[in-house]
């Protein structure tokens, strides 16, 4: 029994003792405006904001150090929760706890994601249509 208890403490120990990894992640990301209206994109805890008028798009990009893997989603270190305001006048926040969105911004699935061959960088396209106008006008808060 102290051969069993010892034999995991050793496992635990050397789990917990990894070397952070060196890997640089790179992601290039574009938001594509298909709407009708202005948009704003707010972070919950600033006040950066990306503004795309109707029928543009907006890119950036930005890296992350560490695990490959985990470096797979979006908007990733940009805020817990996104405020995204159409037209000046009416706000739908994604990642609420009042309500869901059917399509996060801050979700990776919701994206067209693709990757340079033998290279860790991403490429990530989100397209923001009348249908999230629709459902932002059902749920969301006017100004």
């Amino acid at each position: 029994m102290k051969k069993y208890i010892f034999t995991l403490f050793a496992i635990a120990l050397i789990i917990s003792c990894r070397k952070e990894s060196n890997i640089i992640t790179y992601h290039n990301a574009e938001i594509i405006n298909n709407t009708s209206h202005s948009v704003k994109i707010t972070k919950y805890d600033s006040q950066d904001t990306i503004e795309i008028d109707s029928a543009q798009f907006y890119t950036f990009s930005y890296q992350v150090q560490g695990d490959a893997e985990r470096n797979r989603g979006f908007f990733e270190g940009f805020g817990d929760s996104l405020r995204i305001t159409y037209n000046d006048t009416l706000n739908v926040y994604h990642g609420s706890k009042r309500y869901n969105v059917a399509r996060d911004a801050r979700n990776a699935l919701f994206y067209t994601h693709s990757q340079t061959q033998g290279e860790d960088i991403h490429y990530y396209k989100y397209t923001l249509t009348n249908t999230d106008f629709n459902e932002a006008v059902m749920i969301g808060d006017s100004l």
